[in-house]
């Protein structure tokens, strides 16, 4: 009910059991625009798998970009969001060395920051140089001599865990033994001044910067 009478007071309008009115600001939940967006990329980009399924990736990419943003101490998103920025890398990498026209299509009405590898350009054009503008620098000598010592010590570890015997280790040993050789491997192999990757992209992303140019993914 609302009170009939302008100048009649709030105890009395309360006593006499009336309410207020109240108004609200109603959104769609972001599940639901999320809903819509995914609609409107598979009516879109319908009869075309590989674009489409960027396409899909890219709308995953902003809505957990949003959660991550909301949800900073939660950081179980940001771990798919990686997997998603590095799988939508590996689509990007495979249309531009199919079809380089869809590829520029894509990436020019997704708005996606991306660099196409060399591989693409191999028979279009007679002569062709591989970038290195804006490319990281390489470091000075003490960071060399630092990064040298780094590998040294990566290969010993390798090295400990390949030579260690598999005599009386049990399901759980072994697999710890697998884990620890693949890392040491993935270490010696990580080139950190050369290329960026998928979790730089996503950190990126998520910050709302820009993705370099010219750095090969």
């Amino acid at each position: 009910l609302v009170a009939e009478d302008e100048e009649e007071s709030e105890e009395d309008f309360k006593r006499r059991g009336g309410r207020q009115k109240q108004t609200y600001d109603l959104y769609p939940s972001r599940n639901y625009v999320s809903y819509i967006a995914m609609e409107n990329v598979k009516r879109t980009w319908a009869g075309r798998p590989l674009e489409l399924e960027i396409a899909m990736c890219t709308e995953k990419i902003r809505a957990l970009v949003l959660h991550v943003n909301d949800r900073k101490r939660v950081f179980w998103p940001r771990e798919i969001l990686v997997k998603i920025v590095a799988k939508r890398r590996r689509l990007l990498d495979e249309l531009s060395w199919t079809n380089l026209e869809a590829y520029l299509e894509v990436r020019e009405k997704l708005y996606i920051r991306h660099t196409y590898r060399i591989e693409a350009l191999i028979g279009r054009l007679p002569n062709y140089i591989y970038t290195t503008q804006n490319r990281k620098t390489y470091p000075g000598k003490k960071t060399v001599a630092r990064l040298q010592l780094m590998q040294k010590r990566k290969t010993k570890r390798l090295a400990f865990w390949l030579k260690k015997s598999t005599r009386g280790l049990n399901k759980g040993q072994m697999r710890n033994r697998e884990f620890e050789i693949k890392k040491a491997r993935s270490a010696i192999e990580n080139k950190n001044w050369k290329r960026a990757k998928p979790r730089d992209d996503a950190a990126y992303i998520r910050d709302g910067r820009a993705v370099s140019e010219f750095v090969d993914p």
